[in-house]
Order: C-alpha cells, then structure tokens, then sequence
C-alpha cells in the first residue's frame, strides 16, 4: 500500500581504508520503480567513534535528513539496471577530497525516493592521506673503500599525519662512475628502514630512497656518496723477519736475502691487481712480491731499498729500508769516527790553552 524507500548498503570492506585526493565508493542500491534514486551524501570528520553522528529518523522521511548535504549528479553515477530499466544492484561513484587535510573521516551516503521522499543510508569510516611522506637518508657523504658496511638509514622518514606505521621503504643504489650503464642494487620492503654498504669499490654513488604510504603517496630522497680509493697497506720481510718503514738491515756482500712484500693487502677489488716494484736508491731494479736478494754490483755504499706497492687506481704506498754492508759490520763507521776525532782534538785544544795560561800565573825564579 505504500512505496518503500530505495535499499542501501556501502561495501564495508572499504570502512579504515586509505584513500588519497580521490575516493572510489561501491554501494548497493536496489529500487522497484522507474524513477531515478537521488543520491546524496554527507563527507565530514570522524567523531571519537567512527559513524557515530548518523542521524536516524524512524520514519526515515524527508523532513528527517541532515542539513547541508551534497548531491551526486546521476552523471556520475555507474548504475546497473535490470531489463525493465529498475536499479538492480551495485552503483559506483567518485568523491573528489583534493582539499580536504589528513585524518579520519566519516561518509554518510543518503538514497532517497523521489516520490515520497522517504531514504535509506549506510556509513563507512575511511582514512584520508593527501599528503607525500617525508623521506629522510641518513649517513656519510665521504667515505674510504673499505671491506666494512656502512649504514645507510632512513628511519628518520615519516608521514607527518601518520607517522611510520605502514610505510614502504624502496632503496636504489647506481654506481654513477662507470662509462657504461650504471650499476644498480635495488631493494623494497615494509620494515627495511636501512641498508648496509659495503663500500669496497671507490667511486661515485647516487642512494635514492623511495617511501611510500598506505594510501599510495610517494616521498624521494636522494644522496650522493664517494667512495675514496684506498692504498695498498705495505708489508715487508727480510728473511723472515717483518721490516718497518725507515728500518735498517746487514747484508754481507758476498750473501743473498729473501725479499718478501707478498702479505701486503687491499680492499677485495684490488688485491688479485697489486704490483710489486723494487727500487734501489730509487732507481727501479725489480718487480714482483717476493725475490732472493743480493748485494747491487754498481752499488759501492749502503744503499735505500724501497718496496712500492701500487694498486689500479695507481694509489701506492712505499717502505724504505737503508741496507749495510756486513763486512763493516764489526768496523767504527765514518760518522762515528769523525765525530771521536773532532772531540779529541777539542779536548787537546782546552788542555792546551789551560796549560798554557797556568804557566803565565807562575812567578819566576829571581
């Protein structure tokens, strides 16, 4: 005997969802009579408790709707129809909330009979993100190649409505050095909030981070790293014996020694392309980490022996040792015995002229 108001019944697997600037709404809205449904809506904050501020009017008649409402344009509506043209099902619409700030906001969808005026309405909760996160790199910007890690983080990043919970980290690492394409490492996940380097190669480095948020929002950050080369560290025995750098060492002319720098080290990319080079009084005499040594036929005096290590970015590193001759070993070297006879003849000089002016206090005989 009456016209029943249109059903209505908003997808609630939509209620808490995220949305961003726009808000794609499935409902379902059944009508036994030809005339179109009018749709309208109310979009507001959420109070403490989601969709408590419905308004519900037991008659569900006209004079019972909110005030301030917002219509929706049958143009904007998807309907489906059944073959006698009646609203059968599920309709689909848009909201535009570009304008509208961060934070929990409720919609009240309102379906209204044109006749009577009499309406149904339904209410989800939805979680409203317009705004990118903020993405933060923290770390060095100048480093040395070294086999250790170097942290990378970005837990520093968030979103300034929500915080971090949610938040997708993806980290990209190019290799920008090359001539060719550049390098990538490439790394994305909800909890990876830093990565760890290990910087054994120099060079430049571009680290991009990329967060994103629950509602699809993405924030950028990027940071250049250089990677300095690291020189070889040199290490240097004779005959077994570890030599320091500016440290000294016997060799009997008519003897041989065994040179060996083969346990100096670099960083993983180098160490298999070290080159050894031998020099006598810096003159290049051999190459090669390790050799049986004997005294130079052109070399008459000590000598410096140097040991330089050379790695393919031409970074380098030296060890100089001065080398003796063992049969002067047991013999005062000149230095030394320059310096005795300069003190004996200045201590024969002070005797001298203290003699000498004792003899001018004596009185003479009369």
């Amino acid at each position: 005997t009456e016209q029943l108001p249109p059903t209505l019944h908003l997808n609630k697997d939509q209620s808490g969802i995220w949305a961003s600037k726009v808000l794609t709404v499935n409902a379902i809205s059944l009508s036994n009579d030809l005339q179109e449904t009018v749709f309208e809506y109310k979009f507001s904050e959420s109070p403490n408790v989601k969709c408590s501020s419905i308004f519900y009017s037991g008659n569900n008649d006209i004079g019972g709707l909110p005030e301030n409402l917002d219509l929706l344009n049958t143009s904007d509506i998807s309907f489906v129809r059944d073959s006698l043209g009646d609203l059968a099902g599920p309709i689909s619409f848009e909201l535009e909330l570009e304008t509208y700030e961060d934070g929990w906001y409720d919609l009240i969808l309102f379906a209204i009979h044109p006749w009577n005026q009499r309406f149904s309405y339904d209410c989800i909760s939805i979680r409203l993100d317009n705004n990118p996160p903020l993405a933060i790199i923290g770390g060095p910007s100048n480093i040395s190649e070294s086999d250790e890690s170097v942290i990378m983080n970005g837990a520093s990043s968030f979103d300034e409505t929500w915080g971090i919970q949610g938040l997708t980290y993806i980290w990209t690492v190019f290799d920008v050095s090359g001539i060719s394409y550049p390098e990538m490492f490439y790394s994305a996940s909800t909890d990876q909030r830093s990565i760890a380097i290990i910087p054994d190669t120099s060079g430049n480095f571009v680290i991009n981070l990329t967060v994103v948020d629950q509602a699809g929002n993405i924030g950028y950050a990027s940071k250049n790293l250089l990677v300095y080369n690291a020189a070889p560290i040199v290490r240097l025995s004779i005959d077994g014996q570890p030599i320091e750098d500016n440290g000294a060492f016997t060799l009997r002319r008519d003897s041989t020694c065994i040179l060996d720098a083969s346990g100096s080290t670099d960083t993983a990319n180098d160490a298999d392309s070290l080159r050894y080079i031998w020099r006598v009084n810096n003159i290049p005499t051999y190459e090669g980490p390790h050799r049986e040594f004997s005294w130079p036929e052109e070399v008459d005096n000590d000598f410096i022996l140097t040991i330089e290590v050379v790695d393919d970015d031409m970074d380098s590193t030296k060890i100089s040792v001065l080398v003796s001759d063992g049969d002067d070993a047991y013999g005062f070297p000149t230095p030394i015995l320059f310096l005795v006879i300069s003190a004996i003849f200045l201590t024969y000089a002070i005797m001298y002229f203290r003699n000498k002016n004792n003899e001018s206090d004596i009185p003479k005989w009369t």
